[in-house]
């Protein structure tokens, strides 16, 4: 006879013939000896046989298997699927083939997570027909249950970000989901505190708390044993039921310690749930401690993190701090500079600068003293520390330099008030010595910028007095100058007016001409006497021109137009144009805009081109044309002479002082246009003429300022 039962032939087995009670007993030993749940169904899928394990696996009595209608035993286990659906779909699908077999795993929820492998294949009679099912249930939980450790594992690993804070709450996620969404925190030690870092899971009262006193948390005692701790269930430890956890309902916990790099503890990683059916053992401890020592690094990089950021604060700070000592440095070097056109005397000076360094990099009190080249002691102005006042002072001064500052110190010291001072020692050629003291009751800080600093201000000080002395020394220079140039002025004028005189000593002969036949005997007295008087106002007009010509005058800018002051000029030349034979022209437009200038300097520059333009043409005469236009905000003046021009050598240096073509000239009279010409921001060129004859071009702008 040939039997299959489970897909095991019979001819692979050795069976002696049994009465039925002797197989019964054999079956239920075997089934009994069996460690996984054992099920035997008939076609009809009526249990037929079942052992303990499988009673144990889906809480069933073992009798009451074989006793159950096939509904009334599917009602009894169906609670505790997971996916029941995808289970009755399953009987289904097999049973509709009693030939199949089949291996696959079925979830239950027993108040923790079982899966179970399940095998089914048919058993066949000596014929080779199904006469029934048999089921084979096996707990592959903890097999399970390491997978997906690992798989939890190897995704946290992977897990990456610039902030150790979202890493760590990524693993507190993890955590949370892996144990079937339950409350997973971080918590930090702070004192007797425990700050939460992060808290995940149910919505609960645990979600509006930050944190709770040591004493009143589980933590207390892993912290305390610095070793990852299990509760199971509170309530059965009397140590663990007094806690504020336990009263509030969560009697499970899981926590590792957290340590930092020196294997302190610095708070823990732990689960917290009401779950105390589901047992916790040495793989949660060692899957949690894994998680633990991964977000010890993050929060190990999260101090690194911040203290590279405390020093970048610190460092953005001590900047901050400098830039604000220097812009001090610098607005105080500012404000010292202003003083020059505020202190023209030494002295003046001296005792504002001295105020200014008051209160720079911390100092109390200043001193600025000078000893110049051929005094044997320094004297300047020192304020002391609590005072607002620079009072005068002085220093004998024996020697110059360290030997100096050092037997000084004592001195300085009482004059400034000052438990410690700082001073610096300059010589500034054309000055003297400069010796530059701060003061201040505790020590200055050591370090390269402050001295940096000091030595600024030193150097400020030391240029400050030297640019005030030469400053003194331009302001003397500069008038003695100006004295200088009115003189030439004058000169040059003098000479221009003797030009003038000579050639208006013939206008003087005619008119003492006249005067002399007027008084003649014979004349008609009357008619006389009314002649007599026009003669002397043509001389007086003449002798007013010379004297208001030469006289110096104050610079007075007023609105003028250029007509009239073309007309005055060539009356006051007229005498040298007949002497030169010269025929003057003037080409200037009624609607001519005015100009802002002084009326004397402009006519002077007009009398020194054209007496030039007559000196050049005295040995043949010729033509002088002068004509005037506006171009482009300016009034456009030109004086063109028909002379022999001026020679290419001679035009580079025209207009410079002493540079004359005429052996008795003195070379000012072009340098003086020049100067009135830029003086009222205008310009005056010079140029040959292609044929014959030179060209003077002036500018000057329309609405100069007065």
């Amino acid at each position: 006879m040939s039997l299959t039962i489970g897909g095991i032939l019979e001819m692979d087995l050795a069976v002696r013939g049994l009465a039925d009670a002797e197989r019964e007993s054999i079956l239920r030993a075997v089934l009994g000896a069996y460690d996984s749940g054992v099920l035997i169904t008939d076609l009809h899928h009526r249990s037929l046989a079942c052992n303990r394990q499988f009673g144990e696996i889906f809480g069933v009595v073992p009798a009451d298997v074989v006793r159950f209608g096939v509904e009334e035993l599917r009602r009894k286990v169906l609670p505790i699927i997971v996916d029941r659906e995808a289970w009755l779909a399953s009987l289904k699908e097999v049973y509709a083939d009693p030939t199949c077999t089949r291996l696959d795993e079925l979830v239950l929820n027993r108040g923790k997570r079982v899966v179970l492998r399940r095998y089914s294949a048919p058993v066949l009679n000596a014929r080779g027909d199904v006469m029934g099912r048999i089921w084979t249930f096996r707990d592959i939980s903890a097999e399970r249950r390491l997978d997906e450790m690992r798989e939890v594992l190897q995704h946290i690993s992977t897990i990456q970000d610039p902030d150790p804070n979202l890493v760590c709450n990524r693993i507190l996620e993890a955590v949370s989901l892996y144990y079937d969404n339950t409350t997973a925190i971080l918590s930090i030690r702070r004192d007797d505190m425990l700050d939460f870092k992060g808290i995940v899971g149910p919505k609960s009262g645990l979600m509006r708390i930050t944190g709770n006193a040591v004493r009143d948390s589980y933590c207390q005692f892993a912290l305390r044993s610095l070793r990852p701790l299990i509760i199971q269930d509170a309530r059965r430890q009397p140590e663990c039921a007094r806690v504020r956890p336990a009263r509030a309902g969560y009697t499970r916990y899981l926590g590792v310690p957290i340590l930092d790099e020196s294997s302190e503890p610095i708070g823990t990683l732990c689960l917290l749930d009401s779950k105390s059916a589901a047992p916790l053992d040495e793989h949660d401890i060692q899957f949690m401690s894994l998680m633990g020592m991964r977000i010890a690094a993050e929060l190990a990089r999260e101090r690194h993190i911040r203290e590279r950021l405390a020093e970048k604060d610190e460092q953005l700070l001590r900047q901050r701090k400098d830039l604000t000592v220097t812009h001090g440095v610098f607005d105080a070097m500012n404000s010292a500079f202003a003083l020059l056109g505020e202190c023209p005397e030494t002295s003046d000076l001296l005792r504002e600068q001295t105020l200014l360094l008051n209160g720079v990099l911390g100092y109390e009190g200043a001193a600025v003293m000078i000893r110049r080249t051929t005094e044997t002691h320094f004297h300047g102005f020192a304020v002391a520390i609590g005072s607002k006042k620079a009072t005068p002072a002085s220093l004998d001064a024996p020697e110059v330099g360290e030997a100096f500052l050092r037997n000084s110190n004592a001195k300085l010291i009482q004059k400034l008030n000052a438990a410690t001072v700082s001073t610096a020692l300059r010589t500034e050629d054309g000055v003297g010595d400069i010796l530059i003291a701060f003061g201040r009751t505790n020590e200055p800080p050591e370090d390269e910028r402050h001295r940096i600093h000091l030595d600024a201000l030193a150097d400020q000080v030391c240029l400050l007095l030297a640019t005030q002395v030469l400053q003194s020394e331009l302001l003397q220079t500069n008038c003695e100058l100006t004295e200088a140039h009115v003189e030439i002025l004058r000169k040059e004028k003098l000479s221009v007016v003797g030009t003038l005189a000579a050639s208006t000593a013939h206008d003087i002969r005619n008119i003492t001409a006249s005067l002399a036949l007027l008084v003649a005997p014979g004349n008609d007295p009357e008619h006389s006497l009314q002649a007599v008087r026009e003669q002397l106002a043509r001389f007086n007009v003449l002798a007013h021109r010379l004297l208001s010509y030469a006289r110096p005058r104050m610079v007075a800018k007023r609105k003028m137009e250029i007509a009239p002051l073309v007309d005055g000029v060539l009356a006051l030349t007229a005498a040298q144009m007949r002497v030169s034979r010269v025929v003057v022209d003037t080409r200037i437009p009624a609607n001519l805009p005015m100009i802002v200038g002084d009326p004397h300097q402009i006519e002077h520059l007009l009398v020194n081109l054209i007496l030039n333009s007559a000196q050049a043409m005295d040995a043949t005469g010729g033509k002088l044309r002068i004509e005037a236009s506006e171009k482009s905000g300016h009034v456009r003046m030109r004086v063109v002479d028909t002379g022999p021009g001026i020679p290419k050598e001679a035009l580079a240096r025209l207009f410079e002082p002493f540079a004359s073509t005429r052996a008795n000239g003195f070379g000012l009279g072009l340098y003086s246009c020049k100067r009135i010409a830029e003086e009222h921001g205008g310009t005056i060129t010079a140029q040959r003429n292609p044929i014959v004859g030179s060209t003077f071009t002036i500018l000057l702008p329309l609405g100069g300022a007065e």
